[in-house]
């Protein structure tokens, strides 16, 4: 019985020793599991704030073409505005000349008249 019973210690102290062995290589496969997924979790943290970046990147540009393009627009605005005074200013002072010189002319016309009247 005590040999019986020597044989089962050593069995199961062998069969420990292969419980601990696996249980040691599946701790680290675990580990070597959850590292991979920290990895993983990383880099597509990394690459998201990347794309956040260069979104944010795209999004000033965009901007600073939209208030680029809306001071050329009114730049444009005033150069057309100023265009349009200047040319009603010129159409004024035609229609003004114009004005005078047919009022000169009603005069001098009517200073004849008045003359041959004399």
């Amino acid at each position: 019985e005590a040999d019986e019973i020597d044989v089962r210690r050593a069995d199961v102290s062998e069969r420990l020793g292969e419980l601990r062995e696996q249980r040691s290589v599946q701790d680290h496969h675990d580990m070597m599991k959850a590292a991979a997924a920290d990895e993983a979790t990383r880099k597509r943290q990394e690459i998201e704030k990347r794309r956040e970046e260069e979104e944010r990147a795209r999004a000033k540009d965009e901007i600073q073409k939209y208030k680029k393009n809306k001071e050329r627009e009114e730049d444009m605005r005033r150069m057309l505005r100023a265009i349009m005074h200047w040319k009603l200013a010129r159409s004024f002072r035609e229609a003004a000349l114009k004005n005078s010189e047919r009022t000169s002319f009603r005069i001098e016309e009517y200073q004849r008249k008045m003359d041959m009247q004399r």
